[in-house]
């Protein structure tokens, strides 16, 4: 028999499986989007101050050359904590509160020890990285100081994820964005502190950056310690649980490896970029920065898909189920327009929040925003897909789907199609290639998954 026959909900708590689904997933959508903004804003701040106060050599250490790697280990273990949450959600929406928090302790205890390793890995690992992606010479003291100090808040970083997808997975994206919100808030009054007052550099920056990180875990975590319903963590029951993390390794490697496949296949095109000298580095850094208003868009929705979708699977609506995903694809499909449009028009000005170096800001705008930013349009369904397809518990056909669609095409452009022009622009244009590319693939893929759900041929 089930442990908690009743689960005390909260405010904050969102029960997808009833009520007007695009009112449902908009109510989820502001707080992630809100959320995935104030997580940008910490690296986002750094490059900031960093790039007005010391220049814009600090602002390639900062941004692309060592972003991409830490990426490489932040990615994969996010994607981990996805396998976490969708469990938890399907769990949830079945009313299996044990489970609920037998999964819970679980993951929260594979997180702090997955944390311990990357941190270790990390520190050794940081100059060989550096230099296997040809970072220049002019940054590489910068950039090796910024990833090694960068590394010690990997388990704060790692534990507020796992803590803030399991409050997500039971509806509630609400208090994760109040925890972003103060320690975001905190990292830019210490960021201007260490960068500005006490002259660090890019080490202030990266310490700035661990402190705040960890105030937000230490928030988030403590909710889950306080919380009486059955995804709240007691002490007493802080264990492995066999059984559920095998099926968190079973959804989160698999989303883990597609993640990490995504960051491999940039780390070449970050390479590419690399070789055409700071400048160019400078410009992909901020480009970065700003196109990255269009993923957190996306990623929101895709996670708010994804719970939805896994609350509603584990109910058994599956009738439910593919009415979300239409009306989440018909919002992102308007959010891409739009978004591409704002970039264009605005993207010298936009650009010129990060540096005031005209080259750089040429190369950025006609070689990487022009190109990219119109493209939008053909990934938003990929992100949607993706996200309902994992809140149905499948991660390996969607694996191989991104690894031949983006992952393998993106490295055979960068080592073909590249070398043949010598041009940057020929460069990023493999972004909008391989997202066209998977978001055929995906839909193919979802419309025949869908078709035998209905027939009762797949569980």
């Amino acid at each position: 028999m089930d442990e908690v026959r009743t689960e005390h909900k909260k405010n904050n708590d969102i029960d997808m499986t009833q009520g007007v689904i695009y009112k449902q997933l908009i109510k989820f959508f502001i707080p992630l989007l809100f959320s995935s903004f104030f997580q940008q804003l910490y690296n986002t701040a750094d490059a900031v101050i960093v790039g007005r106060y010391v220049g814009k050599i600090a602002l390639s250490a900062v941004g692309a050359s060592t972003g991409v790697i830490l990426a490489v280990f932040v990615n994969f273990f996010i994607a981990m904590t996805g396998g976490a949450a969708v469990i938890v959600s399907q769990y949830y929406g079945a009313k299996r509160y044990r489970d609920v928090s037998d999964t819970v302790h679980t993951a929260m205890i594979f997180c702090a020890a997955a944390g311990i390793v990357v941190t270790i890995a990390g520190l050794i690992l940081s100059p060989i990285m550096l230099r296997a992606i040809g970072t220049p010479e002019d940054i590489f003291a910068p950039s090796l100081s910024y990833m090694r100090i960068f590394f010690f808040g990997m388990t704060p970083l790692l534990l507020y994820n796992m803590a803030a997808s399991i409050l997500r997975a039971i509806g509630d994206s609400r208090r994760p964005l109040y925890f972003l919100i103060f320690a975001c808030l905190l990292n830019i009054v210490v960021d201007i502190l260490f960068v500005v007052v006490f002259n660090m550099g890019v080490k202030g920056a990266a310490l700035a950056t661990v402190l705040c990180q960890t105030v937000s875990a230490v928030l988030a975590v403590t909710v889950l310690f306080r919380a009486k319903a059955s995804y709240g963590l007691k002490p007493d029951k802080l264990k492995i649980h066999g059984h559920h993390l095998r099926k968190i390794l079973k959804l989160g490697i698999p989303s883990g490896a597609e993640s990490l496949m995504y960051t491999l296949a940039n780390v070449i095109v970050q390479s590419g970029v690399n070789g055409f000298g700071s400048d160019t580095v400078a410009a992909w850094t901020a480009y970065g920065k700003i196109d990255v208003l269009y993923w957190m868009l996306m990623a929101s929705f895709g996670t708010a898909i994804m719970t939805f979708v896994g609350q509603n699977y584990g109910a058994g609506n599956l009738e439910r189920v593919k009415k979300g995903v239409v009306q989440c694809s018909v919002m992102t499909t308007a959010l891409s327009i739009f978004t591409s449009v704002f970039v264009v028009c605005f993207g010298r000005p936009l650009l010129s929040i990060f540096t005031d170096d005209p080259a750089v800001i040429d190369i950025g705008y006609k070689n990487m925003m022009c190109t990219i930013a119109p493209a939008y349009i053909t990934y938003n369904l990929v992100e949607v897909i993706t996200g309902a397809l994992r809140g149905m518990g499948d991660s390996i056909k969607p694996l191989a789907i991104s690894v031949f669609s983006i992952c393998l095409l993106r490295i055979v452009w960068m080592f073909t199609v590249v070398p043949a022009t010598g041009s940057l622009r020929v460069l990023v244009l493999c972004f909008p290639v391989s997202w066209l590319t998977t978001s055929i693939a995906f839909v193919i893929y979802y419309r025949k998954k869908m078709q035998k759900l209905q027939k009762g041929l797949v569980n």
